[in-house]
């Protein structure tokens, strides 16, 4: 009696292992590891070409006032390595890349071994976000001017004033002040510079590792650059389409600015 018992439980325990086998187990979807869009760009005075590697993959070798395409990361803590032409190190540390941002991670400055001559350092500029397409306002397109400029062992840098203007040039003798934005310029040198009068739009002054814009509708355009400091003026012309976004990237010296712009197409929206 008691062995047939055994042999029932036996049967009874087989019986449930093969129902149990026939049972679809239901299916998870793996955990999606968020991500970010970024691009790097060198706008340092004196680094030319920046060796980039982010958690020791090479990116790139970029020539200054250069910027990378867009490309995809793991959002978090991203080691970031920087090596000059020599390939020494000159940056070792992690820098935050935020969850489904597009991102433009800029270096500018002016690197020394020197700490108290070093003013090298990172700022990041928020583009947009993944999920969302951001697109400009119908028939114009949005422009952003980024300061890059900070102190050098022999000139002082402060800020820089951007404005767009139609084409009338005027000389500008030192002592004479000029307004630009909400900033009022005095000139420390004889320069040419565009007639305030002429102004399109304007936007003030802005330090190193800030940013600023406005949107304009297509067309050609001169942009001007003014250091408070100096008087050093740039102007640079430029054609801009519709539906675009444009960086204008403030670079160099501040007594020798280098102005590069980018032109990008808004990135499409892609899923979470």
């Amino acid at each position: 009696m008691r062995l047939k018992i055994q042999k029932s439980l036996i049967v009874l325990f087989l019986l449930g292992l093969f129902l149990y086998g026939c049972v679809d187990e239901p299916y998870i979807e793996p955990v999606k590891r968020p991500f970010s869009v970024i691009r790097v760009g060198n706008f340092t005075s004196n680094v030319d070409p920046l060796t980039v590697l982010i958690d020791g993959k090479k990116i790139g070798d970029l020539a200054a006032n250069t910027i990378t395409n867009y490309f995809d990361v793991k959002s978090g803590q991203r080691l970031f390595t920087l090596k000059d032409g020599a390939g020494n190190t000159i940056y070792n540390k992690n820098i935050p890349v935020i969850s489904y941002e597009e991102e433009t991670i800029v270096f500018g400055g002016y690197y020394s071994a020197v700490d108290t001559l070093n003013t090298f350092a990172f700022f990041n500029i928020t583009d947009g976000f993944t999920y969302k397409e951001e697109t400009p306002p119908a028939d114009s397109s949005q422009i952003y001017f980024i300061n890059c400029i900070t102190d050098t062992p022999t000139d002082t840098a402060k800020k820089v004033a951007p404005a767009a203007f139609t084409e009338k040039d005027t000389n500008l003798a030192a002592g004479d002040t000029l307004i630009i934005g909400k900033d009022t310029v005095v000139a420390q040198q004889d320069t040419t510079i565009i007639l305030a009068s002429d102004t399109l739009a304007s936007a003030e002054a802005i330090g190193f590792g800030k940013y600023t814009g406005f949107v304009m509708g297509a067309g050609t355009y001169n942009f001007g650059f003014l250091s408070e400091n100096s008087a050093h003026a740039v102007v640079k012309d430029a054609t801009i389409s519709a539906n675009k976004r444009y960086y204008f990237f403030i670079g160099g010296t501040p007594k020798a600015m280098v102005i590069t712009m980018n032109e990008e197409n808004p990135l499409p929206a892609r899923s979470k």
